[in-house]
């Protein structure tokens, strides 16, 4: 019922056409516009970012990876011990504009891909 007077109101507030574009606007924007962190960066290292519009923190590890982590309102984690490296794992959160967030990758030593670390807009962030 709550549902049913929620699209009600909204009915007489948008069309359908309307309400869609809205919605779309959170999604994230295409890879043109994603702003690279650190490309292929080998070993282990920790690092802090500012998001400059909404959008997507992502990160694409490397071969030989223990661990990724992102540590924000809602955090992002996956873990393995040494004797089942983790190869090319990918983690990503959303983030506010100016929302500030931590981040941790732990390589073996063997590593011989590195990780990049990039952040994506949402369709509906304006530049900076």
């Amino acid at each position: 019922m709550l549902k049913s007077l929620f699209t009600l109101l909204l009915s007489k507030f948008f069309k359908k056409t309307d309400l869609d574009f809205i919605v779309g606007q959170v999604m994230p924007d295409g890879w043109y516009r994603r702003i690279v962190v650190k490309e292929s960066a080998m070993g282990s290292f920790t690092g802090n970012y500012t998001a400059p519009t909404s959008g997507y923190f992502c990160i694409t590890g490397g071969n030989g990876i223990l661990v990724i982590a992102i540590q924000a309102p809602v955090h992002s984690r996956i873990q393995t011990n040494e004797s089942s490296l983790l190869q090319w794992p990918a983690v990503y959160i959303p983030v506010n504009k100016g929302g500030t967030l931590g981040y941790q990758i732990t390589a073996s030593t063997n590593q011989t891909e590195g990780t990049t670390i990039f952040f994506v807009p949402s369709i509906g962030a304006t530049a900076s």
